[in-house]
């Protein structure tokens, strides 16, 4: 696992970690969970190894509540394991109903709720303390990463098959699927930024597809693709942050020798979709 500058993006060093698929902060305890059913624990100050977790299970996301405590979807098992995060253990597991292969997973602390998306292409939306199923949405196909505004009460579900879901919290128990947003396909790693109100969408580019198999084939090396709100032609080594309110690149991360001139085409739709509810 890398450690870097976010300013810079220069390595500050490398770290051991049991093959993380995917890496949380937790303020709370100031510790780095790299996910894994034996989690490496480190030391967000130090970087250096502080324990070791054992889930019972095959993470693939996690939120924390800022309070001491996790959530952590459960692919395998189809649940939500909760952690204490100074006792450094499983306290409680919840199953979530409809729900095969638990993948993506947002937080809505003001009321306590886990949007989780499943494989089968279902938002489940939990209450995160006692664990039951509240609502169940539809989302798109593919599902990989989530992430939710509490400004907009907005929840976003990026997908393999090239788009985002985007579902308003009319109510802590009532959901609205709004909005379907092209993005590009395989384009299915996100992070939001809640400050700032843009979304960072990632996709490597494929070189070919194994017809017979159904794979992807080899993934070119040092690329990223996208093609988020606004309709766009983006070439290999770079990624672009996006201004999801005002729908448009605002940026544009260098990875390798090109990210400018001709290398970038961009087109503005005639109708600005997705709206905020109530804007």
């Amino acid at each position: 696992m890398t450690i870097f500058n976010t300013e810079t993006l220069k390595t500050i060093r490398k770290v051991k970690a049991n093959d993380p698929d995917f890496i949380l902060y937790d303020p709370f305890s100031k510790r780095v969970f790299p996910m894994n059913e034996k989690i490496t624990v480190l030391d967000a100050t130090t970087g250096e190894a502080a324990a070791e977790l054992n889930l019972g299970g095959d993470p693939e996301s996690a939120v924390s509540d800022g309070k001491g405590t996790l959530y952590v979807n459960l692919a395998d098992k189809g649940s939500v394991a909760v952690v204490d995060v100074q006792a450094l253990k499983v306290t409680k597991t919840y199953p979530v109903d409809d729900c095969v292969s638990p993948y993506s997973m947002a937080f809505d602390a003001a009321s306590q709720r886990l949007f989780i998306g499943s494989r089968n292409s279902t938002l489940a939306v939990v209450d995160a303390l006692t664990g039951k199923v509240v609502a169940h949405q539809q989302t798109c196909s593919g599902v990989d990463a989530g992430a939710f505004d509490p400004d907009s009460k907005l929840v976003f579900i990026s997908c393999s098959e090239g788009v985002i879901s985007v579902i308003h919290e009319v109510s802590p128990d009532y959901y609205e699927l709004i909005d379907t947003v092209k993005t590009q396909l395989w384009a299915r790693t996100m992070a939001i930024d809640p400050v700032t109100k843009k979304i960072d969408l990632q996709a490597p580019v494929y070189l070919g597809f194994d017809g017979g198999s159904g794979g992807k084939g080899d993934c070119q090396p040092d690329s990223v693709k996208v093609r988020p709100v606004i309709e766009l032609e983006h070439f290999p080594d770079s990624a672009l942050i996006i201004d999801v309110a005002k729908c448009h690149v605002s940026d544009c991360i260098h990875l390798g020798n090109r990210c400018d001139g001709p290398n970038l085409r961009i087109r503005l739709p005639p109708v600005l979709r997705w709206p905020i509810p109530g804007s």
